[in-house]
């Protein structure tokens, strides 16, 4: 009989996990089995979409645009998905995808992350993290330009201060500003030109004309 106890207490497979988890917890579930089990994730994502077809309403749509995501085909669709729902179980998965994923999933992870009220912090955070793709650290800084919040303001103006910055990052930040929040404008310049060694290493008369002719200071032609 050593056999049949060897087979009751085989592992239970992440995939059967994720299939089993009970009614309400299912996306909390399986997401943490995939998160926990890279190899599995195609099982996983089948037993995701078994629970999918047995819900409806909000829940229903949260999965479906989970497995977008999931899915290397329609990456980019599911983040956006993910960004209508207000639901704040999507914010999870966006964060990973948006640190994880190539393009374009990842920089459509980030804009999506701007609907939800904890997307500021994490947005300023991406823009200053040197291990993401700049393209993403781009899209960040034009995720806070459209938010035209005092939040996504000071994220800006606060990342501006920091040194080394990657000209083109710097660039989409002082685009951000002029376009998404022109009433500071004023204030970027005093924050960012009280050390000049910044401007001189960092971003060069180019940058500098830039930001005075956002703040109004260079007269348009």
């Amino acid at each position: 009989m050593f056999w049949l106890s060897a087979f009751a207490q085989e592992p239970v497979s992440p995939a059967r996990q994720c299939a089993e988890a009970a009614r309400g917890t299912e996306i909390e579930v399986c997401l943490k089995l995939a998160a926990r089990h890279p190899d599995d994730a195609d099982a996983i994502q089948a037993a995701l979409a078994a629970h999918v077809d047995r819900r409806r309403g909000p829940d229903r749509d949260l999965m479906t645009a989970l497995l977008q995501l999931e899915s290397p085909d329609s990456g980019a669709a599911g983040a956006r998905a993910l960004g209508t729902l207000d639901d704040p179980r999507a914010v999870p998965p966006l964060v990973h995808a948006a640190e994880t994923r190539e393009e374009p999933v990842a920089s459509a992870a980030v804009a999506a992350i701007a609907a939800y009220p904890e997307g500021v912090g994490w947005l300023e955070r991406w823009m200053l993290d040197r291990d993401l793709p700049l393209p993403v650290r781009r899209s960040a800084a034009e995720a806070l330009g459209s938010l035209h919040t005092a939040a996504a303001g000071d994220a800006l103006i606060d990342t501006l201060r920091h040194r080394g910055l990657p000209p083109a990052l710097r660039a989409s930040i002082l685009d951000a500003v002029h376009t998404g929040h022109p009433h500071r404008a004023d204030e970027m310049v005093r924050s960012i030109s009280r050390d000049g060694t910044v401007w001189l290493t960092v971003t060069g008369a180019a940058a500098m004309g830039y930001t005075l002719g956002a703040a109004g200071r260079v007269s348009q032609p």
